[in-house]
């Protein structure tokens, strides 16, 4: 088995729909998309331009490097640093990880990209690992109430999936402390990442080829989610 393999998933407009072109009022096919990528990698979530949650990234990712090296031998794939992602490409990173750590700060629950890594998680269940920073405030009621407005049709599923991912006790991480703290901090996020997650591997695509065909569990939930955000951002 060589599940270490880059992969590359093809993304065909078959399986994602379409989406509307910024530049007119059409509805363009999403031409074919590759993205390579180690299935069964650790995905690091945070906000992107955002000072403190690149700071805990940063600082948390330099600690995880380390301390996952036998944990997670497919290594770590950080989403901040691979902006220009497409919606689908992050699906399938993140449907087809070991497990997700998201990294929660001010502005996450604004952020179209960690809200729908936080959905594909759930709907693959790939086990997530919730992170709050200090500045990081958790919804209430009212965040909850305005994803009809948001996002339409797809609210009901998204709720669901959000409030599961807030169901786990999420881990305080800050940067201002002690090393010997921030250590400790990362040590409890590595203790909440499976050794050996049964479901994902009885469930994941075939790792031993290098090209992989994007498949999802509760694949219609996730490609909704997928056109949702994609079309909602044009």
């Amino acid at each position: 088995e060589n599940s270490g393999e880059d992969c590359t998933f093809k993304v065909t407009t078959s399986s994602i729909g379409t989406v509307k072109s910024s530049n007119s009022n059409s509805s363009l096919a999403k031409p074919v998309a590759t993205f390579n990528f180690k299935p069964g990698c650790l995905v690091i979530s945070s906000l992107p331009n955002n000072d403190e949650a690149t700071a805990a990234t940063g600082i948390l990712v330099g600690q995880l490097q380390i301390l996952i090296l036998d944990l997670v031998p497919a290594g770590m794939l950080v989403l901040s640093d691979l902006p220009s992602l497409a919606a689908v490409e992050v699906a399938a990173a993140v449907s087809n990880a070991h497990a997700a750590v998201v990294v929660l700060s001010e502005g996450s629950l604004d952020s179209r990209e960690q809200l729908q890594v936080i959905c594909s998680a759930v709907s693959a269940n790939v086990p997530t690992v919730p992170v709050n920073t200090p500045n990081f405030k958790f919804p209430l009621a009212e965040f909850f109430s305005e994803l009809p407005t948001k996002y339409g049709s797809q609210a009901t599923d998204m709720e669901q999936r959000l409030q599961a991912f807030f169901k786990s006790i999420s881990i305080a991480y800050t940067t201002f402390g002690s090393m010997q703290v921030i250590l400790v901090q990362a040590e409890i996020i590595v203790s909440r990442i499976p050794k050996y997650h049964q479901a994902r591997a009885s469930g994941a695509s075939d790792m031993t080829t290098s090209e992989h065909q994007f498949i999802v569990r509760n694949f219609e939930v996730v490609d909704s989610l997928i056109h949702t955000f994609t079309t909602l951002s044009c």
